[in-house]
């Protein structure tokens, strides 16, 4: 039978030219115990570190523009709840940006966080900015819709009743147009609202919008 190569390592030193492959095995499997102990103990401060910043997960784990969307897929949700979002994830976006170093160093192993603090503060801004573009797009088109609605109000009264019939028409459409005006009210002041709240994070927003 062949001789088996000598093994020398730091926690396993086995001359194997007087034993047999089998002996090797069944030597390193009643090390393993303490093999696994001490790799368990040598990357403990890594492995403490990440479960430190494990809650980051629940926001950078998000896609931006699909979340922004599952959250208000049809403009119902309040702006409380818009605002509860974004000061969640300006919370973890100034401990990101101010509070986590670029650096770590712990015994053998030296941590650089340049890259993630970067890339989380990328992501998160991205979130927030879905959420206020999410808030701009139903403001928009809620004025668009509050404009359709005056031009075709002012397009039926320009017509002229040619009949008693047709008065009688444009007199129901009056009592209409006066019964749905608190409707068009609260659209206006929905709208508003959410400018103004677009306003208090200094979004973009064109004249020609508001």
């Amino acid at each position: 039978m062949n001789k088996l190569p000598v093994l020398k390592i730091l926690l396993i030193d086995v001359d194997t030219s007087n034993v047999s492959f089998a002996d090797c095995i069944k030597f390193i499997d009643s090390k393993k115990e303490v093999l696994s102990d001490y790799i368990s103990t040598l990357f403990k401060p890594v492995s403490d570190f990440i479960n430190e910043k494990r809650f980051f997960e629940q926001f950078l784990k998000l896609d931006p523009t699909e979340y922004a969307l599952e959250f208000d897929p049809k403009g119902k949700r309040t702006l409380d709840e818009y605002r509860s979002q974004i000061n969640d994830c300006n919370k973890i976006l100034q401990i990101v940006q101010n509070e986590m170093n670029t650096k770590y160093d712990d015994g053998l192993f030296r941590i650089s966080c340049v890259d993630f603090k970067q890339k989380a503060s990328e992501h998160l801004n991205s979130l927030i900015y879905s959420f206020l573009s999410r808030v701009k797009k139903f403001a928009v088109e809620s004025i668009e819709e509050i404009n359709n609605e005056f031009d075709n109000i002012t397009e039926h009264l320009k017509k002229t009743p040619q009949t008693p019939e047709e008065l009688g028409e444009l007199v129901q459409y009056i009592k209409q147009i006066h019964s749905t005006e608190k409707v068009r009210s609260e659209k206006i002041s929905k709208s508003s609202q959410r400018f103004s709240f677009l306003d208090q994070y200094q979004f973009e927003t064109t004249n020609e919008e508001v």
